[in-house]
């Protein structure tokens, strides 16, 4: 079993216990800008299902791992395991969870070697 394959387990074990939730990652991505209309084209919307785990740490704690002047006071740490995504979450995406969809301001990929396990989203309401 790799890494990425536990970290997966280790994460549907705590949803299982309600330690995690499940979540949607959504990306949007507009499509090309018409000038004749002066609108975008229809863009494409991807989605992928994960778990997450949220934790509500101190800003000072948040602020070391993300950088003091990007973190604001309500902002949430999701982490979510890397295997099973069709995509690496990046700033912009929404990560929806309990119906509450939450962006994602910055991300910090935790690897094993060359390969991503899991990331560390900063994420506002």
């Amino acid at each position: 079993m790799s890494i990425r394959d536990t970290v997966a387990a280790t994460y549907a074990k705590l949803a299982g216990k309600g330690l995690a939730a499940t979540a949607v990652l959504t990306r949007v991505v507009p499509g090309a800008f018409d000038t004749t209309t002066g609108t975008n084209a229809a863009g494409t919307t991807t989605t992928s299902a994960c778990f997450a785990v949220l934790d509500s740490s101190s800003l000072k704690t948040l602020g070391f791992k993300f950088g003091e002047g990007l973190v604001q006071g309500g902002e949430i740490l999701a982490t979510v395991p890397a295997k099973g995504l069709s995509f690496d979450p990046a700033a912009g995406d929404t990560l929806t969870t309990a119906g509450v969809p939450f962006v994602v301001i910055d991300v910090q990929p935790t690897y094993a070697g060359d390969v991503a396990v899991m990331f560390s989203c900063l994420v506002r309401k």
